[in-house]
C-alpha cells in the first residue's frame, strides 16, 4: 500500500497518517523532516523547491508499504495506489489554525484554499485515484482506507467568510 495524504494545513493529515501507518504497519514518511534534512528551501521565507522535493520523495515511494503526507503533495505526482485529500469545514479549520497561532492573512489564505477545493483540484490533476475525506469531526484513521469519497460542499461556510471579510 502506497498512500499519499494531502489537504489544507489543519485538516488532520499528520495525526491521521501517523495513526494509519502505525495500525497498518506501514512506513510513515515525514515530509517536513525530509525538507529540512535535504535543505529543499528556496529562500529564508520557507518556500520549498517542489521539483527537488518530488525527486527526493519518488524513490522512497518505491518501497511497498508507505504513507506520506503534506499539504505540498497535491502540487505534483508520486507513485501511489491512491491520493487521499483531507477536508475540513472552513469555520472549524479557522479555529484549528487560530490554535496554531497562524497570522490572520495565513489563516485567510488557507481557509480560501479549503473553501475553493484547491488541494482536491490539484490532486485530481496529478493523481489517478483520488478520494476526499471530511475530517471536520476527526474520523478514525481506518476511514482513510475507504475508497468512497465524501460529498463536500462548503458554500455556506464560504458565504460566512465572505460576509466577515466585507465587514473589515
Amino acid at each position: 500500500m502506497r498512500l499519499v495524504v494531502t489537504g489544507t494545513p489543519g485538516t488532520g493529515k499528520t495525526f491521521l497518517a501517523k495513526k494509519l501507518a502505525e495500525q497498518e504497519g506501514a512506513e510513515y514518511i515525514d515530509v517536513k523532516k525530509i525538507i529540512g534534512q535535504h535543505k529543499l528551501y528556496l529562500d529564508d521565507e520557507g518556500t520549498v523547491d517542489i521539483r527537488k522535493l518530488q525527486r527526493v520523495l519518488r524513490p522512497m515511494m518505491r518501497s511497498g508499504n508507505v504513507i506520506v503526507e503534506s499539504h505540498l503533495l497535491c502540487e505534483f505526482s508520486l507513485p501511489c495506489e491512491r491520493c487521499i485529500v483531507l477536508r475540513c469545514d472552513p469555520l472549524v479549520l479557522e479555529k484549528r489554525l487560530g490554535e496554531r497561532r497562524y497570522s490572520k492573512q495565513k489563516t485567510l489564505d488557507n481557509l480560501l484554499c479549503e473553501a475553493l477545493d484547491y488541494c482536491l483540484v490539484n490532486a485530481e490533476r496529478h493523481y489517478r485515484h483520488v478520494t476526499q475525506v471530511d475530517c471536520t469531526k476527526m474520523p478514525s484513521a481506518k476511514r482513510l482506507l475507504d475508497e468512497k469519497s465524501d460529498s463536500i460542499d462548503w458554500r455556506d461556510a464560504l458565504k460566512t467568510l465572505a460576509k466577515r471579510q466585507t465587514r473589515v
